[in-house]
């Protein structure tokens, strides 16, 4: 969090790389957030640095638990957040509306995946491939 050579706006992305490489890490960058936001908030280059690092979080809050105790500790330091307390309640609505949205589609999405036939999914793919293939070639 100190070191000078790392750019302050790789200091954010590295919340949004930890959850990409590996989506069990929520827990620990959680924690990192909920020990050090207002060291983050210093060191990162202010609030709007800090609403940066809780945004990136909304991709990856899938389990209520996790919402419900991220919600929690929004509102316990509601006051020290403050600007970025509506960034946290922004990352909140959004992740519930993901589970809405997931929880009111699953049906339709499980169908529509039954009825292609795993052909469809080969030639798509195949495609994909050979056309990301050909593009990285000629670059």
């Amino acid at each position: 969090m100190y070191n000078n050579k790392i750019r302050i706006h790789d200091r954010t992305n590295a919340f949004s790389f930890a959850l990409q490489g590996n989506r069990e890490n929520l827990g620990i960058v959680l924690n990192f957030l909920y020990d050090n936001f207002e060291e983050i908030r210093e060191t990162y280059g202010g609030g709007d640095r800090l609403n940066v690092v809780i945004s990136s979080l909304s991709t990856y809050l899938t389990n209520i638990t996790d919402i419900e105790t991220f919600q929690n500790w929004s509102y316990t330091n509601q006051l020290a957040l403050g600007e970025s307390f509506s960034s946290a309640l922004s990352v909140v609505q959004s992740a519930l509306n993901n589970l809405n949205w997931g929880s009111n589609n699953v049906v339709a999405i499980y169908s529509s995946l039954l009825q292609r036939g795993a052909a469809t999914s080969i030639a798509v793919s195949l495609t994909l491939l050979l056309v990301a293939l050909s593009a990285h070639i000629f670059n």
